[in-house]
């Protein structure tokens, strides 16, 4: 299986730059598109918009609309769940109701794993005992196929740049439907 994940495309309306950035997530997508053999599947990890706006979004999905495989996106530090929800729903594998954008694509030989590390406000990752739960649920449902799992924050601090990332495992986070 391939799979083309993508990250930090940071799109934002009403700057100088920002059809640059439009022009640059456009040829990525055509890009992907362009290549032989095909992905199976584009992932996008995160950060798709730099400001969390509804209006942000629709140029992100009106980019990806062009992409021949289907596309999964996740949220990242910059990202509105709400906005992203419902800019992305139509495509059906985030559930509805859900704080999290958690979701399993079983479509393919490989299982595709999203978890939400968003901790509003903040840059650092955050994953939830519940979530800890939930995926040790999905991974043993079915122990014959491979997994890929895909977050926006590392499972671990990072400690380099100019201010620590620490990813860290708490009680509260978001919640399953």
């Amino acid at each position: 299986m391939i799979i083309a994940q993508i990250s930090d495309t940071h799109l934002m309306l009403g700057t100088p730059d920002a059809d640059r950035r439009m022009h640059d997530f456009a040829t990525t997508i055509a890009d992907i598109n362009a290549l032989d053999p095909a992905p199976d599947a584009i992932v996008h990890t995160g950060d798709i918009v730099h400001n969390g706006r509804a209006d942000e979004y629709a140029r992100a999905a009106a980019i990806f609309a062009a992409a021949r495989a289907p596309v999964y996106v996740l949220a990242g530090n910059r990202d509105d769940r709400r906005n992203l929800r419902a800019a992305f729903s139509a495509r059906g594998y985030l559930a509805p109701g859900a704080d999290c954008i958690d979701f399993v694509v079983e479509d393919y030989p490989v299982r595709l794993i999203a978890l939400d590390t968003l901790s509003p406000g903040h840059n650092k990752g955050e994953f939830s005992a519940a979530q800890v739960e939930r995926l040790i649920a999905v991974m043993e449902a079915q122990t014959t196929k491979p997994i890929a799992v895909f977050t926006h924050h590392p499972p671990f601090e990072v400690m380099v740049g100019p201010e620590p990332l620490p990813f860290r495992v708490t009680g509260r986070h978001c919640a399953a439907a």
